[in-house]
């Protein structure tokens, strides 16, 4: 239970480290484990109250429960990506072990990152598309390629995410309780429907997503394939293994 949060300046850069501090901080029970946030790409450490910030485009929050890998904070930046996420990938092993890239971390958002990089082409909204139907698991997370904001949530709708717009300072935000825009003097709070995904400061239409075929990972060039979802892929791995001693 992680609290995601973020604001996107409609008509230019502005302030809004305060106002993802104070989402953050009214949010702080769904993640005690650490706080940070980041501004148009570039990651704030230290104490968040105490530091000059920016004006920014965009800016995303995280508040850390961790309870996949170790206490990973967020928001994850790579490649001028930036993600955050309250999220459990239940076949991020699988993901990774299929996927030769670079992973900085144990994390199992961190697949989401790296997936969303590799079918970046020249459009964000494209590459999540893609990512999600390789995803298994209950997510609601945030990406942003420093043009555009995308905000996604699964079927199933267990992670919540709401949003609204402060149409006199033209922000729109996003977090994951109600409250915490509430904060930010938002009154019309929408809720973002399981399945739905936001552009910026609209919903858009999304493919239903049907998990891809799973990967098939080989222990060698030359061995036979085997399917991690088998019930039998941990014997037939070892057997595999053991062949090649």
């Amino acid at each position: 239970m992680c609290a995601i949060t973020g604001i996107l300046s409609i008509n230019g850069k502005q302030a809004l480290s305060e106002d993802l501090i104070c989402m953050l901080k009214t949010m702080e029970h769904r993640g005690p484990d650490g706080s940070r946030i980041c501004l148009d790409g570039k990651l704030i450490t230290g104490d968040l109250e105490t530091t000059n910030h920016p004006c920014a485009n965009i800016g995303l929050g995280h508040n850390l429960l961790s309870i996949v890998g170790t206490e990973v904070s967020q928001p994850l930046v790579k490649h001028g990506l930036v993600l955050v996420a309250n999220a459990e990938i239940y076949n991020y092993m699988e993901l990774k072990n299929f996927y030769d890239e670079c992973y900085f971390t144990d994390s199992d958002c961190e697949v989401i990152l790296t997936l969303v990089n590799k079918y970046y082409k020249n459009s964000l909204v494209d590459a999540v598309n893609t990512t999600i139907k390789e995803l298994d698991g209950d997510y609601a997370f945030a990406i942003s390629d420093g043009k555009e904001l995308v905000v996604v949530r699964d079927e199933v709708g267990v992670k919540p995410v709401y949003y609204g717009t402060d149409n006199s300072r033209d922000l729109f935000a996003f977090a994951s309780e109600r409250k915490a825009l509430w904060k930010l003097g938002i009154k019309d709070v929408k809720v973002l429907k399981p399945g739905e995904m936001l552009l910026n400061n609209k919903t858009i239409s999304r493919p239903l997503t049907k998990i891809t075929a799973r990967p098939i990972l080989k222990v060698s060039d030359s061995a036979e394939a085997v399917n991690p979802y088998d019930s039998n892929y941990y014997k037939n791995l070892l057997k595999k293994f053991l062949q090649t001693l």
